[in-house]
């Protein structure tokens, strides 16, 4: 039998393998390297631009107090995405053009993402752009040398909005209390209930029927504690109360004699209640006169209840009168659609103008707004009550059209009335009108400014050593058509914004 025998592998073989597979291996070790270093330096580009977000994000919700040259650091929110942060630059206020500008930069340094890299960051806010704009073209206007009305500065987190969606109440209230009036008529006058149900389309079951409508607003001052910190806080509910005041006498066994409006109970509903932090916010009620039973209310009443909150607290009420302007936007929204429909079902042929004005007048006449057998808007007295009336911390302000020299028609009277219509008194149970000096039109508004900024944020792997707004501004590269800062140092802002503007 022939004896094998197995050697093993040589050396020469053994080393010609080893180079043999490293000049295999090479090219694939080789791009995985580089392929690591791409998506290290992708993963370092995406923590950069989260984190500018982040700051970003912060600036935008900040307060206005945020753009005060004169603060020492960061605000707490900001600081908290920041991690440590100061203003470090000058505020400027400098010329551009001839027109005035502000600015300032901020840096600072922060820990991001899982290795925990040391990012530096440059904050610049500045509105030197609109400055620019402002010397080069003499027909624009700065938005931040514009000073508006308080009103036209709407945010749901800085004010108490009561939205205009309350009036849809009316309309809930109205079948609400007619479908319990008929359940009364069907055993407190059994002939008119079979009059009424047999003859629906024919007749009106209480064509006279009204009904009392407050619209409540109360504030209460109190405390939470937020963030680990007790904070003081302000709550704002508005509530709807309805009572409605039919005239109608019953005529069947117990009921014989007796008003129907004395089996109905009022309906409450709250559609709005918030609670604000730290300061007690305006509050604007989006207002609608109440239409009931198909017709405007003769009054109507918006009290507002202070006596939950300090004396020392302003508290300042808008009344934003709302609907004409809505139901004429309607209509037109309704007529636009149905031409638009109309072409589309005639290959394209306009609908005549008789065809549309007709189309017009009937939705007029199915709604309620500005249907011509409704009373006069002009006929409503909108009656605002105050549980302190003589409250110097309280002021009412309001957009209703009044009566001057004769040259205007008010759309509603406001306070007309000093004593409350019989019947009404114990809706408006311990509230009195506020007083005439505190009832101003809304032109009188507190005038607030409202600064608009560019927020540039740049990035970089090395602090920031920036002593002087000025030094920051000579190494800065400027659009020249635009004025906006494109370029730091040879580095462009990571993220671009801006912040504040009325």
């Amino acid at each position: 039998m022939k004896k094998i025998h197995n050697r093993g592998v040589t050396f020469v073989e053994l080393a010609i393998a080893v180079v043999v597979f490293g000049i295999l291996i090479g090219p694939i070790v080789s791009k995985l390297v580089v392929a690591m270093n791409t998506s290290n330096k992708s993963k370092t580009a995406q923590n950069k631009y989260e984190y500018a977000e982040n700051l970003m994000e912060n600036i935008k919700n900040e307060d206005d107090e945020f753009f005060d040259p004169n603060k020492s650091g960061l605000t707490a929110a900001v600081q908290n995405a920041t991690k440590a942060g100061t203003i470090q630059g000058v505020a400027g206020n400098g010329q551009i053009n001839g027109k005035t500008f502000d600015g300032y930069v901020m840096t600072g340094q922060a820990k991001v993402g899982r290795k925990n890299e040391d990012f530096y960051y440059a904050i610049h806010v500045n509105n030197i752009e609109y400055a620019k704009k402002e010397g080069n073209e003499s027909t624009y206007e700065n938005p931040n040398n514009q000073i508006l009305p308080a009103i036209a500065n709407f945010d749901a987190k800085d004010f108490a909005i009561i939205n205009g969606t309350i009036g849809n109440y009316d309309l809930t209230v109205t079948n609400a209390f007619m479908s319990k009036k008929l359940d009364i008529l069907r055993v407190g006058d059994k002939a008119r209930w079979e009059q009424y149900t047999k003859q629906q389309a024919d007749i009106v079951a209480f064509p006279n029927d009204s009904a009392t409508r407050v619209v409540e607003i109360s504030v209460e001052e109190g405390s939470k504690i937020k963030d680990g910190e007790t904070k003081k806080t302000y709550t704002v509910t508005c509530k709807l109360r309805y009572k409605d005041k039919s005239t109608y006498t019953l005529k069947d066994g117990v009921y014989a004699g007796k008003s129907l409006s004395s089996y109905l109970s009022p309906i409450e509903y709250v559609p709005y209640k918030q609670t604000f932090y730290d300061t007690l916010p305006a509050i604007y009620l989006m207002y609608n006169p109440c239409l009931y039973n198909s017709n405007y209310m003769d009054n109507d009443y918006i009290l507002l209840n202070t006596s939950k909150v300090s004396s020392d607290q302003n508290v300042e009420l808008y009344v934003v009168e709302t609907a004409e302007q809505f139901s004429e936007d309607a209509i037109k929204g309704i007529v636009e659609a149905y031409r638009v429909q109309y072409k589309e079902e005639h290959a394209g042929t306009e609908p005549s103008q008789s065809q549309l004005n007709q189309v017009e007048q009937s939705y007029r006449n199915a709604y309620l707004i500005n249907n011509d057998a409704i009373k006069e808007r002009a006929n409503v007295n909108v009656n605002i009550m105050c549980d302190n009336p003589d409250a110097d911390n309280v002021k009412v302000y309001h957009n209703f059209d009044e009566n001057a020299g004769g040259t205007k028609t008010p759309i509603s009277s406001v306070n007309k009335y000093t004593v409350v219509p019989a019947g009404d008194t114990n809706m408006v149970s311990g509230y009195n009108f506020v007083k005439q000096i505190n009832m101003k039109n809304m032109s009188e508004a507190a005038q607030i400014e409202n600064p608009l900024y560019s927020v540039d944020i740049y990035i970089s792997d090395k602090p920031y050593n920036i002593s002087d707004y000025s030094d920051f501004l000579a190494d800065l590269s400027v659009d020249s058509t635009t004025g906006r800062m494109t370029k730091y140092k040879n580095s462009l802002p990571i993220i671009s914004g801006s912040k504040g503007g009325n």
